[in-house]
């Protein structure tokens, strides 16, 4: 993986480490040493990012065929794609948010690689480099699945209540960190969808309905007024929200497609009996 991330994951190519494990892959007799499986991390959202992490890579496909005579027929280069409107927040901004309610600033999905321009540089990069070469390409393997589908889904909350704690309100909802864990670390859109052309002149702490002090989504969200019944949207649910989510105080909602007009029931929603029912001993 990509530079400042755990070292949980993978295997660093500095310090020759990367190149030891092909080399005790290669003298076992069990294994067929076909591919190599790169991933930057975070989140790749100009072109310039994702020249560097590619022509790393191939840097490391060439020391493999010097080294060890390794000719790759597979090259994973894993996903990171950028969500054009989701963005990771630094520490400082999440501290200058939760501190002075200082505004966070929307990404700009202008400023974002398209999903095809992510596929074609891939794709002509190392074509190019082993044409340069002249010798015969790997088949390029993608996972671009934050971007795919990012904002293919919303959560759709209610404010349960509304608090004042000195000169801090707090809209408190029928969702939070169960359900939306990525907000705590990632710019993600919250309006209000029963007053959505309503100016924003009220900023909230918006917190779950968790029996825990961590269950804050947004330390400083700019919204409407807001009465209790609300209802209030969180955008680009689609890549995290529901495998992240749990049923910690609260069974998960249920989720449904909208087509067309026309509404379908994905998965229903869980009840208290559900939640008893896993520890029901077996009869």
């Amino acid at each position: 993986m990509g530079s400042g991330w755990s070292g949980q994951f993978g295997t660093p190519v500095a310090g020759g480490l990367a190149l030891r494990v092909f080399e005790e892959a290669q003298a076992n007799d069990a294994l067929e040493v076909v591919g190599l499986h790169a991933h930057r991390g975070g989140m790749v959202r100009r072109e310039a990012e994702l020249a560097s992490f590619v022509e790393e890579t191939l840097r490391f496909t060439d020391e493999l065929r010097e080294r060890l005579g390794l000719e790759l027929s597979l090259l994973n280069l894993g996903g990171s794609l950028a969500s054009p409107s989701v963005r990771g927040l630094s520490a400082r901004e999440l501290r200058d948010n939760r501190t002075f309610a200082r505004d966070i600033a929307a990404p700009r999905p202008s400023e974002s690689l398209s999903i095809e321009g992510y596929v074609a540089g891939i794709c002509e990069r190392v074509a190019a480099h082993y044409q340069r070469l002249g010798r015969p390409a790997p088949r390029v393997l993608l996972e671009p699945g934050r971007s795919v589908t990012s904002d293919a889904q919303l959560l759709l909350s209610r404010v349960h209540s509304l608090k004042v704690d000195g000169e801090r309100a707090y809209a408190i909802l029928d969702a939070g960190i169960n359900l939306a864990e990525s907000c705590r670390s990632e710019y993600h859109e919250i309006f209000s969808a029963s007053r959505a052309r309503a100016p924003r002149s009220r900023v909230y702490a918006v917190a779950g309905p968790i029996c825990t002090p961590g269950d804050t989504l947004f330390w400083g969200a700019r919204l409407p007024e807001l009465p209790p019944g609300d209802s209030l949207v969180i955008m680009d649910a689609g890549a995290y929200f529901v495998p992240f989510s749990t049923s910690f105080s609260f069974p998960r909602p249920a989720i449904v497609a909208v087509d067309g007009g026309q509404v379908k029931v994905l998965r229903r929603a869980e009840t208290f009996e559900d939640q008893l029912a896993l520890y029901q001993a077996q009869s």
